[in-house]
């Protein structure tokens, strides 16, 4: 028998020992790399996961698709299903918006004068009654979704305050095309009575024409669709047709929709209505940047995008209500959800955007890949926290033995997967799904919203001292804030809007808000310490690009101006504690929710007009400033908007690349510091830096540094393929399977709702069935223990009463006689929601309730 050593065993324990314990502190995600590609058809995609030449199928395939799959294949794939990842609507250009609703000549793509039916909001009002949004769902989507009315889709946290708005205008999932159909009748008919029309604007037969030919809308349709966007647009091209309208059928590929609906003025005329595909990146409870977003000009992403060069739709109400929600100008949290409904109210009415149907998305996994379920978000579906929690198996053969790699497969029909510029500054950067859901993993934010609540959650900034009040605090001497004007950091001084345009004005300032924020600093991806001045700068870079200095400030972008300086206003002072905190003072107030008042003021990496999740090291976003301010080696106009005449930047594209490289270099032999980091960062420190920058560029091939758990190892836009791979850096806050056990919980669903039969002079018996369910393990138990509320809809008035516990699972709440007898015939909504008292966001369910 062959004897070893003690000491040998000794070692060997130690090394294993050792091993262990750094395998223990390993930080970063579970996974070591994702592989993302691209696949042209969803069910072969699907097919690939079950198979196991994918592991995620990252794309919301809808019922219709998913349901013909083999049942073979169907049993190995675990699902992720979504009723709000994915929902259709409609944009609608409604140049020029006022009477005699006739397009300049000068600006048409035609060069004449040309009647655009959808200026008339009435006519567009009327497609909420036109469209059958329940024969959507069930011949588009094979009954695999919901009709929809406003951007938030059931399912998502809050969902049931906006379904009651839609409830109180009158509209029904199936419609009223009589309606509907009398209604624009009305409106042309108006319209061809104005004078300027008179004559012009006629009904021959069944078409309507203007001057001698049809009246007629181009409707741009994504081809590259198939199952969704190209059947719902022939169906509503033939209800509007239904009307004497003549319909131009654009079925065209997703770029080319991109190009003439995100980048043409629509002065030009050159599209009238377009099928959206809209989609949410996260789960969240609050609403008002969303509503913002999808009614309010203010926010950029409606026609025009405020770009100055271009006609842009306006609504000085829909601006106030939002803003006034966004800044925090309300008293309290009825005060916050009157303006936002009253906004969701308006932009239905005003239907520059109407909202159609979601679809209940099926994302899935391959069972025998997974070591147990991922996080996903609830309103959704796979996400940033997906892939933060995913655990597969090890590679058991070559280069990545022994290393947990997860292959991931979305859906691109052609062309490029990233349909959007990578633009970390302006409003259309990262603007698709792929984008986005890229970006959120290798990207850290200091609160994101968590994904079964939606509710924010401290990732890389706590927060502590926090006060707010509808009263006015004085902001101290010793708070500063950025003066673009002077180019320095100055206390009591504020950024306003004047007369003429946003400015400063010297004076003590007060505030409504206070608190102060700890940072999980870490590292930037390539290797680079964050540090306080990497928030000095860009709380400062914001003023620099929105503020207007005179017709020689070439950093000033108009568009980004509208989209930040709403939000500017509310920041009232800044102090950079030398423990590296920072306090902040602000205006802005969130009665509802301290956590949403804390993501709303902290002090934040991200630059961006919107919120798309990007962050980067000062350096780079020095390094654009100066390309698009100066000019570029390879004389390229570069931008942070869709101007003519000039390329919005992009960190993925090699020409932005090689430009912003020589910029760099630049930057680093004439070692400049920002103006904004003078006396903080030293010449030598920051030609550094740049340095870094450029290194990084050399080995990666594009320019998106950033300090999130993955680090975009490698992009190739010809293959549609990637590499993402852990960032295992010691200074990154989070270990292995950290957010696994941070995530998980506990939340409540409404599963049924059952109105018993009754006679006169009876109360209504309402019945609930409520399941505890348990977060990411998606397993449903009868809830034993839960608040129920059940809310009769009557007019705009609610009656609510508390559900009693009947059984497990089971909630009853009984009307009373008195009430139910006065009530007219006619439909009414039931409404029903529900909670564990475990900081779950409320579940709602609704039915419709029919009185003889």
């Amino acid at each position: 028998m062959k004897r070893i050593r003690l000491a040998t065993i000794v070692a060997a324990a130690l090394a294993i020992s050792a091993l262990t314990s750094v395998q223990a502190q390993a930080k970063g995600p579970i996974v070591d790399k994702i592989l993302f590609n691209a696949k042209s058809q969803e069910d072969l995609g699907l097919m690939d996961v079950a198979s196991g030449a994918s592991d995620v199928w990252n794309y919301g395939t809808d019922g219709s698709v998913f349901k013909r799959l083999p049942a073979d294949v169907q049993s190995k794939l675990e699902t992720y299903e979504v009723s709000g990842a994915s929902y259709l609507g409609l944009l609608i250009n409604p140049y020029p918006n006022a009477a005699p609703y006739l397009s300049d000549p000068a600006k048409d793509a035609s060069g004449k004068a040309q009647f655009n039916p959808l200026a008339i909001r009435k006519i567009r009002y009327a497609l909420n009654w036109l469209i059958n949004r329940q024969k959507i769902v069930d011949e588009v989507f094979s009954g695999s979704g919901t009709p929809v009315f406003t951007p938030v889709v059931p399912g998502q946290p809050n969902a049931s305050r906006f379904d009651l708005v839609a409830q109180k205008q009158g509209m029904t999932a199936s419609g009223d095309e009589a309606k509907a159909l009398a209604d624009i009748d009305s409106a042309m008919k108006e319209a061809a009575a104005l004078p300027a029309l008179g004559g012009r604007l006629v009904k021959q037969g069944q078409w309507w024409s203007f001057d001698g030919s049809p009246v007629t809308i181009r409707f741009v349709i994504r081809a590259d669709d198939p199952n969704a966007r190209v059947p719902v647009g022939r169906y509503i091209a033939d209800q509007i047709e239904k009307a004497g309208i003549k319909v131009e059928r654009l079925e065209w590929e997703r770029s080319k929709c991109s190009a003439t609906v995100n980048r043409t003025d629509p002065a030009s005329n050159q599209w009238n209505i377009y099928t959206e595909g809209l989609g949410s990146n996260q789960t969240i409870a609050y609403w008002e940047m969303t509503i913002s977003y999808d009614y309010a000009p203010w926010a950029t992403v409606m026609p025009g995008g405020q770009n100055p060069a271009r006609w842009n739709y306006q609504n000085a109400e829909l601006d106030s209500l939002t803003q006034a929600v966004v800044n925090g100008n309300v008293k309290n949290s009825a005060d916050y959800w009157d303006h936002l409904l009253k906004a969701t109210d308006l932009g239905m009415k005003e239907s520059v955007r109407v909202f159609i149907a979601a679809k209940t998305s099926y994302l899935a996994a391959n069972k025998s890949r997974f070591v147990s379920r991922m996080a996903w978000g609830l309103g959704d579906g796979i996400d940033k926290w997906s892939m933060y929690t995913a655990d597969v198996k090890p590679e058991t053969s070559g280069a990545d033995k022994g290393k947990k790699v997860l292959r991931l497969t979305g859906f691109s029909s052609r062309g490029a997967l990233f349909m959007y510029p990578w633009d970390p500054v302006g409003a259309n950067g990262f603007g698709d799904t792929y984008s986005g859901a890229i970006i959120g993993q290798v990207s850290d934010l200091e609160l994101e919203a968590n994904p079964a609540t939606g509710v924010p959650m401290s990732v890389r900034a706590a927060w502590s001292g926090m006060k707010s009040s509808p009263e006015a605090m004085k902001v101290p001497a010793d708070a500063v804030i950025w003066n673009a004007a002077d180019r320095k950091w100055e206390s009591e001084v504020g950024y306003a809007q004047g007369s003429a345009d946003y400015g400063y004005a010297k004076g003590a300032q007060t505030a409504r808000s206070v608190a102060t924020f700890s940072f999980l600093f870490g590292a930037w991806h390539d290797g680079r310490p964050v540090t306080q001045n990497d928030y000095r700068y860009a709380i400062a870079f914001p003023y620099d690009i929105a503020f207007n200095a005179g017709s020689g400030d070439k950093s000033y972008d108009a568009s980004y101006a509208s989209g930040v300086n709403p939000r500017l206003v509310g920041a009232k002072g800044y102090r950079f504690n030398k423990d590296g905190t920072i306090t902040v003072w602000s205006d802005q107030t969130f009665p509802s929710d301290r956590a949403q008042l804390a993501f709303l003021i902290a002090p934040s990496l991200e630059v961006a007009a919107v919120n798309s999740g990007a962050v980067l090291p000062w350096e780079v976003l020095e390094g654009l400033k100066a390309l698009v301010s100066e000019s570029s080696a390879s004389g390229t106009v570069w931008s942070f908007n869709t101007d003519s005449g000039s390329t919005e930047v992009d960190l993925l594209n090699p020409k932005l690349v090689s430009d912003l490289k020589s910029k760099l270099e630049e930057l680093a032999a004439a070692q400049r510091v920002p103006a904004s980091l003078k006396g903080f960062v030293s010449p030598d420190e920051a030609a550094k830096n740049y340095r870094l920058a450029i290194a990084w560029i050399d080995k990666h091939g594009h320019a998106y540094i950033s300090n999130g758990g993955f680090v975009l190892d490698r992009y190739d836009p010809v293959g549609n393929t990637g590499i993402l791979t852990a960032f295992r850096d010691p200074s990154y806050p989070f270990k292995e399977g950290y957010w696994v056990k941070a995530l998980a919980t506990n939340y409540s669903r409404v599963d049924g709702i059952t109105v018993a039969d009754r006679k006169q002079g009876e109360a209504l018996a309402v019945t609930v069935d409520v399941s505890s369910v348990s977060y990411p393990k998606n397993v449903a138990t009868p809830a034993a223990r839960a608040s129920v509320d059940v809310s009769l809809m009557v007019g705009d008035k609610a009656s609510t009463l508390v559900a009693k516990a009947d059984t497990a699972g089971r909630f009853v709440a009984s009307f009373p006689a008195t009430l139910v007898d006065s009530l007219g015939e006619g439909a009414y909504t039931i409404v029903a929601t529900s909670s564990l008292g475990t900081g779950d966001t409320p579940a709602s369910a609704s039915t419709a309730w029919l009185k003889f």
